[in-house]
């Protein structure tokens, strides 16, 4: 995974807590998406995190001010093996 693409899922991650807690959900095919695709992110999400390219990432997809996909995978703290929250902040560096 290039670091573009990990710098623009924590930046899209960023704010999810908020939106997932404030927004409604949906399914994804009443807004037009495929519960299949998405899934397919979160298998792509839990593989990086398997390979230990990231210890833990957060993909939320909103689509029509609905939450559709919300998906958590690995640790806010690899060492003391604390899993990833809806809540968890995130440190971003430029």
């Amino acid at each position: 995974m290039s670091v573009r693409v990990a710098i623009l899922m924590i930046l899209a991650s960023w704010s999810a807590p908020c939106a997932a807690e404030t927004l409604p959900t949906a399914s994804p095919e009443s807004v037009g998406l495929s519960t299949a695709r998405l899934a397919r992110i979160s298998a792509r999400m839990d593989q990086h995190v398997a390979n230990r390219d990231v210890p833990g990432v957060m993909t939320v997809v909103v689509r029509q001010g609905r939450v559709v996909h919300l998906h958590l995978a690995g640790y806010q703290d690899v060492e003391t093996k604390q899993p990833l929250r809806r809540d968890t902040i995130f440190r971003i560096y430029s």
